[in-house]
């Protein structure tokens, strides 16, 4: 009992313990069991402060580092209790928000997230049935403007549609491209539906 006494220190409350009888049972030297030395926990009255203070002391500490039966508890079983007073003092103190926003990770924990105001998080709101935000609004804007702003070029069917809409004489590079684009559905249209078997 000396090293683990030492290591969790010595208080005078720990004088009125029941373990003072046969302090070996309780870290399972000479044949002691854990089973009577936790009989002896249930009966003692300062069993909360003892289990309280192995809590402390050993705080932060896997279960193979710990030692003994300490307020009627393994080592294992205080491992787990500190595991979770950990986790509720994360939830009770939270940390302060970061002054500059942290890139949100996937749900599956994979790649992250694209971050707001490109092609892929304008997708992501819609997929998602969210709101979209100011800065994947505004590259919606821009992306429709830029398409908007760049007429059909010269050399397709398109482009051919488009001198006649201006009342130009349409260019040969877009005569040909019509015609080229006409005998595509057409053959289309005369080939029919394939009949595989």
């Amino acid at each position: 009992m000396t090293t683990a006494t030492s290591s969790l220190g010595r208080y005078a409350w720990h004088a009125a313990g029941l373990c003072q009888s046969d302090p070996d049972d309780f870290f399972g030297q000479n044949g002691g069991s854990a089973d009577s030395a936790r009989r002896i926990c249930t009966d003692c009255p300062i069993r909360l402060a003892c289990l309280e203070q192995a809590m402390v002391a050993e705080s932060g500490l896997s279960y193979s580092m710990r030692a003994g039966i300490w307020g009627g508890l393994a080592p294992r079983e205080r491992a787990a209790r500190d595991r979770v007073r950990v986790d509720v003092a994360k939830l009770a103190d939270p940390k302060p928000p970061k002054s500059k926003p942290v890139q949100k990770q996937s749900r599956g924990g994979g790649r992250p997230l694209a971050p707001c105001g490109t092609k892929a998080a304008y997708e992501r709101h819609q997929r998602r049935g969210e709101d979209v935000d100011v800065a994947c609004r505004e590259w919606r804007e821009e992306y429709l403007a830029a398409r908007r702003r760049q007429p059909a070029q010269c050399g397709t069917s398109g482009g051919r549609s488009r001198h006649q809409r201006r009342g130009e004489p349409v260019c040969p590079d877009c005569r040909a491209a019509h015609k080229r684009a006409e005998r595509r559905r057409l053959a289309k249209k005369t080939a029919g539906p394939s009949t595989r078997s």
